[in-house]
């Protein structure tokens, strides 16, 4: 049913009933209203309200209420069609005036309601997807559109958005070029992110190469730049990041290491070549508190939150802990992203003994 505004005196017993309401109110309202400023702070918006004093102000609150109504018609019918394509620009995005952009999401994997009660747990409608959840995944070795697209709209069903995808992390032999298979399942798996409208894929490109348990000063990998092998990496690089650029996906490569990922930037220039902005950096010695300065804003694809103890040199040798506690200034790190208008998503992650919707409850503080 479509409602239209009802001006005039005298017209509460007509406007309310047809909102499906006993009484005014905009609970409902708020409830479906999924930008995500306000939804993570959850601001009351002016309530509809009648009074006798003036004859204008029945106008003056069904025009207060007038745009809440058509921005929630309009933000869930976007829910509704961005669940099944890639988010148009300024998307999701529409806070008021001096709003964060910034929004909340989380890791997902598994089946549809498992996702489906993590997500009510964190209070969040936005996920970064494993790939290997999506059923046909295992037995291909790799995503499929036709795979993807009715998990997806399961998933839209239940009002929660894949607003990215998670890519299995590559063995060694992979990124050496010793395994030819895994390397085009990999990048037919980024193939079909891009080709199924998901605008950005998280990536741990190496992560098979990191010093875990040993500590080398200025070495966290066990190939740096311009060492024997390095050039078979970037060549690595050149295959995924070109998959990237032929389907317009932004690639968050997940690597702390800052000399590293700069040198890659340079070798394999492109646009869709960027970074997940990771707290964790901190754990190799990088200082995680200026990312803009670090990374720029135009290369950060993705964010993660958080925060650990330091008890030795090694990569390994540290606590994690909750977000508001550790060798990160978790709230310093946030107000870089706002500051710097970073329009994306941030995901709390190694959390210790903190819940995720403790983590997802600090961070909506903090934005």
């Amino acid at each position: 049913m479509e409602i239209g505004p009802i001006l005039g005196k005298g017209k509460r017993n007509d406007v309310v009933p047809k909102l499906g309401w006993k009484q005014p109110q905009t609970s409902a309202i708020e409830r479906f209203n999924l930008t995500d400023g306000q939804r993570n702070r959850r601001q009351p918006r002016k309530t509809l309200g009648f009074s006798k004093p003036s004859r204008f102000d029945d106008r003056r609150s069904w025009k207060s209420f007038e745009p809440t109504l058509f921005s929630w018609h309009r933000t869930y019918s976007h829910a509704r069609i961005v669940g099944l394509g890639k988010h148009p620009k300024g998307a999701c995005r529409e806070g008021r005036k001096g709003e964060s952009t910034l929004r909340i999401a989380i890791h997902a994997g598994g089946n549809i309601d498992q996702i489906a009660e993590r997500c009510r747990e964190a209070s969040v409608n936005e996920i970064f997807l494993s790939a290997a959840s999506v059923p046909g995944f295992a037995a291909r070795g790799h995503l499929t559109p036709e795979d993807f697209q009715p998990f997806r709209e399961a998933l839209a069903k239940r009002n929660i958005l894949v607003s990215g995808m998670i890519v299995p992390k590559p063995s060694r032999e992979a990124v050496l070029g010793q395994d030819e298979k895994e390397c085009a399942n990999i990048c037919q798996t980024l193939r079909a992110t891009g080709q199924s409208g998901v605008g950005t894929a998280l990536f741990y490109p190496l992560d098979s190469f990191l010093h875990f348990h040993e500590y080398y000063p200025g070495r966290p990998l066990t190939i740096m730049p311009g060492e024997d092998g390095w050039n078979t990496v970037i060549d690595f690089f050149g295959q995924v990041v070109g998959v990237a650029d032929e389907v317009d996906l932004k690639l968050a490569n997940h690597l702390w290491a800052v000399d590293v990922v700069h040198a890659i930037w340079e070798a394999v220039d492109s646009p869709n070549n960027g970074v997940t902005y990771c707290q964790g950096m901190s754990l190799i010695g990088e200082d995680p508190h200026t990312p803009i300065d670090t990374w720029g804003i135009e290369r950060i694809f993705f964010a993660h939150a958080r925060n650990q103890v330091r008890r030795g040199p090694c990569l390994m040798d540290h606590d994690e802990v909750p977000l508001d506690c550790g060798d990160v200034d978790m709230a310093r790190c946030v107000q870089a992203l706002t500051a710097a208008d970073y329009d994306g998503l941030i995901a709390p992650e190694h959390l210790g003994p903190q819940s995720m919707a403790g983590a997802t409850a600090y961070l909506r503080k903090l934005i």
